[in-house]
């Protein structure tokens, strides 16, 4: 979704939280779910995409230090899986908002994070 953040009215205020996950990872994740076997998209791994991906991906980070309007908070996708406690008390004082910590770390589900690379 994030191409869609220049459709956005420069009339609004907004604040943007991006996760950062592997490249790699997300794209097996995403072969894997149109319904290909994870060997075979490793083996046949699209480098194109990827460095497609994250030329998008710097493009978007410099555009966005450019919107007056729009405040970003980076969070990386391991942490929010392995040190929720930090990341979620990140995103509250970010927001400004108070936030419930514990039911935030109740809503985690490791067991969806399925197509990782790293043990």
């Amino acid at each position: 979704v994030s191409p869609l953040l220049r459709y956005l009215p420069s009339s609004e205020i907004f604040k943007v939280i991006q996760i950062k996950r592997p490249l790699t990872e997300v794209i097996v994740s995403q072969e894997v779910m149109k319904g290909k076997r994870k060997e075979e998209v490793m083996k046949h791994f699209p480098f194109q995409m990827a460095m497609e991906m994250q030329q998008e991906d710097t493009r978007l980070e410099n555009w966005l230090k450019m919107q007056p309007n729009m405040a970003l908070l980076s969070v990386e996708y391991y942490d929010c899986i392995d040190n929720s406690t930090k990341v979620l008390t990140e995103i509250a004082g970010f927001l400004g908002l108070p936030l419930d910590i514990e039911k935030g770390e109740k809503a985690i589900n490791k067991k969806l994070h399925r197509n990782k690379l790293a043990t």
